[in-house]
This record gives structure tokens, C-alpha cells and sequence, in this order.
């Protein structure tokens, strides 16, 4: 049972730590709780206005209404929402929350010309607020064109707990395209966090598509440390990006591998690979050009094939007499 004195934001830290020892003593990999950035908070209105304030600084970009209770039913998620998973489990847990200690801060929206509303922030409360059945819940409706309201989505909820390194990434990336900032510098500032985190996240969008495509469906698998091993693996083994998408694969089943089980697979199988391939044989021939031996190397072999015109008593003995001579000198060298 929770406690009736925390605030909402106490509650989801708390429920965060919760579910992040879940995730360790073994809960499924398509969601894992990560923390968020530590830098200066501001309030929706104060970020959109600082944003906006280098290209027009008197226009006012938010018109807020006061909280009102509008219809669940009446809410659509954002098209910007960076989010692609959401965790029942956790959305359980926060909708018994609501059921337990009622709702603290409302959901921020923006009003449609239709008529229905269009979420900022607060998916997860929306849906775990359908969970327990619940009709109305309290929001700020704000009045935003489109450009703000996409900014505000991104800046709302990148700092959301569970957003995955990866969906950060798309976040980020979303920003310079969409010219909210130019640089990585630009987009820590515009969220919050250091320029290194901006660019740790923003190498997974450097993997190769296979590898990407895999996130896209399970974005919490891994984060960049992980990244930085598959990168390291595709510039190693370049005609390997099938047996390193296998190994990332079985991340899935097991989010309990790391890199280093990642390496240990992909060097195995490439590496047995390239000493199983034959190598062709080598002919020696005489003075004449005549062919008198093919000789095939293996890992473990030397096959000889002597031809027909070779005196393969003779050729024996000297083959002897050759390996003799050099098992003496592994013998003296060591």
C-alpha cells in the first residue's frame, strides 16, 4: 500500500526503484526502468518559452486554462510521443496508486478543433486511469500550434521514468531535425542533461539497420554500453553482421548477457568459421615446371599428394628427415 503523504512524483520515483529490482532479480527485458537526467528542471511554459524566446521573445506560445476534469474517452496520445513500450506491470501499480490516493497532478493536453483532446504528458496516468475504469481525470489544457506542442511532448516526457536510452536517441535526433537545436550541446541544454549523455544515446542510431530493427521492437533491450560492443564487433567483422544479430537476439530471451557474452559468442562462431574454410593446395613443382606434390594445410593436418612420376620411398624419408630436423629445433628453442 502506498504511502497517502507522498506527492506524485515521490510515488513514481519510489515505484521506479521498485520495478528497477524487479528487472534485476529477473523481470522480462521489453522494459527496463532507467533514470532520469539530473539537470536544472523548468516547467513546461518556462522551457517552450526559453526555446521560443531566440526567434520571437514577445510572443507568449502557452494560453493556459485552469485544471479541469475532462473525459478519458476524449483523449488521443501524441504523435510526438517518444515512448514506443509501455510496462503493465507498471501501469497496474500506478493505476492502484490513483484508486488509492486519487490523482495529484493532472495530465497536460491541448485542446483540438475537434473538440477531443490531444496528450502533452501523462500517457501512462491516461492509461492506467482506463485500467481501473475511471471516466474523468484532471488536466491542464493549454492552447499549442502543432510546432510547440510537438517540442513540449519531446521535452515533457524525455525525462519520464523508463524512457529507454534508445527512444532518448530518436528524441534527440527528433530535435535537431525539427530545428528545436542545432547541436548536441544545444539539445542538453534543451533537456536538461550533459552533452555526453546526448551523444552516448545518439550512437545507437549509428547501428547497422538489422541491429536497429531489433530495438525498434524491443527498445529497452540495451543501452549504449551494449551499443558500443556491437559497433566494435560490425568494425571487427564486417562480413559478420548475421552471427552478431543472432547474438544480440538471444539478449531477448536472456537480458542477463552483456557485452562481454556478446563478444565471446560472435568470436566463437566467426572464428571457427574462417579456420574451417579449406585453403587450396599448394603445388610445387620441378625446375620444369612439372607438378611432383600438392600440399593441403589444415588447422591440425598436412596432406600430401605425391604424384605419379615422384619416388614416394624417397619423398617419404625426406619428409622425415625434415620434420626431424625441425622437431629439434622446437626442442632447442625451448
Amino acid at each position: 500500500m502506498s504511502n497517502k503523504n507522498q506527492s506524485e512524483a515521490e510515488f513514481q520515483a519510489s515505484l521506479a526503484a521498485r520495478m528497477e529490482n524487479i528487472n534485476k532479480s529477473g523481470f522480462a527485458p521489453n522494459m527496463v526502468m532507467t533514470k532520469p537526467p539530473t539537470g536544472p528542471s523548468k516547467s513546461l511554459e518556462e522551457l517552450l518559452q526559453s526555446n521560443e524566446a531566440q526567434a520571437a521573445p514577445a510572443k507568449k506560445i502557452v494560453e493556459e486554462r485552469a485544471i479541469e476534469k475532462i473525459a478519458v474517452h476524449l483523449i488521443d496520445d501524441s504523435p510526438w510521443q517518444p515512448r514506443t513500450k509501455y510496462d503493465e506491470s507498471y501501469l497496474q501499480a500506478l493505476g492502484e496508486m490513483l484508486l488509492d490516493r486519487g490523482q495529484d497532478d493532472p495530465i497536460n493536453v491541448r485542446l483540438m478543433p475537434t473538440g477531443r483532446y490531444e496528450l502533452i504528458s501523462g500517457h501512462r496516468r491516461v492509461r492506467a486511469a482506463r485500467l481501473i475504469g475511471w471516466s474523468l481525470i484532471s488536466a491542464q489544457v493549454n492552447t499549442l500550434d502543432d510546432r510547440n506542442a510537438e517540442l513540449a511532448t519531446l521535452v515533457s516526457n524525455e525525462g519520464r521514468i523508463d524512457l529507454t536510452e534508445y527512444e532518448k536517441a530518436k528524441t534527440y535526433r527528433r530535435a535537431v531535425e525539427r530545428g528545436f537545436a542545432k547541436t548536441q550541446s544545444d539539445v542538453a541544454r534543451l533537456f536538461g542533461c550533459t552533452q555526453a549523455r546526448v551523444a552516448q544515446c545518439l550512437s545507437l542510431l549509428n547501428l547497422p539497420d538489422a541491429i536497429k530493427s531489433i530495438l525498434e521492437k524491443y527498445p529497452s533491450l540495451f543501452g549504449y554500453r551494449y551499443g558500443k560492443v556491437v559497433a566494435d564487433l560490425v568494425k571487427e567483422f564486417p562480413d559478420g553482421l548475421d552471427t552478431i544479430v543472432l547474438g544480440v537476439e538471444k539478449l531477448i530471451d536472456n537480458h542477463e548477457l552483456n557485452g562481454d557474452d556478446l563478444r565471446s559468442f560472435v568470436e566463437r562462431q566467426l572464428i571457427k568459421k574462417t579456420r574451417e574454410i579449406p585453403k587450396k593446395p599448394t603445388i610445387i613443382v620441378d625446375a620444369n615446371g612439372v607438378s611432383l606434390f600438392s600440399v593441403k594445410v589444415s588447422e591440425k593436418q598436412i596432406v600430401i599428394d605425391i604424384k605419379e612420376n615422384v619416388d614416394a620411398i624417397t619423398a617419404s624419408k625426406k619428409m622425415l628427415a625434415a620434420l626431424r630436423e625441425f622437431a629439434t629445433s622446437i626442442e632447442e628453442r625451448e
